[in-house]
């Protein structure tokens, strides 16, 4: 009669638990998280470095991110003096956390760049 009244109690605990594991799920399901860098940080702005450069010194780089989806890219190739200047202007789309640089010809300059807190890479 013991053995029963043991596993009659562990019965009932192993049925409260599946079924509070399944309510939990039910009430998660739903639920997606949708913040991205687009609406969660303070992306626009002016973001600089130096990238480093195959032929010269290294390239000094100023990318303004502004609020409507345009943005400025500025290129000094150190070492050129000023004909190693480029600026370059345009529109960007967002993909996830990341920005895409529209209307850059294949290699001429980065046009995916992942935005992050801060900085972008």
């Amino acid at each position: 009669m013991k053995n029963l009244k043991i596993i009659m109690a562990m019965a009932a605990l192993a049925s409260t638990i599946i079924s509070c594991n399944s309510k939990k799920n039910k009430i998660n399901a739903g639920f997606e998280d949708h913040h991205t860098a687009q609406n969660s940080l303070d992306w626009q702005g002016t973001y600089s470095g130096i990238l480093p450069c195959a032929d010269c010194s290294g390239i000094e780089t100023a990318l303004i991110l502004n609020a409507d989806n345009t943005f400025v890219l500025t290129s000094l190739y150190l070492g050129k003096g000023d004909v190693g200047t480029d600026t370059l202007k345009g529109k960007f789309q967002w993909n996830g956390n990341s920005i895409h640089l529209m209307g850059i010809k294949k290699g001429e300059a980065p046009t995916v760049y992942k935005v992050e807190e801060n900085q972008i890479r």
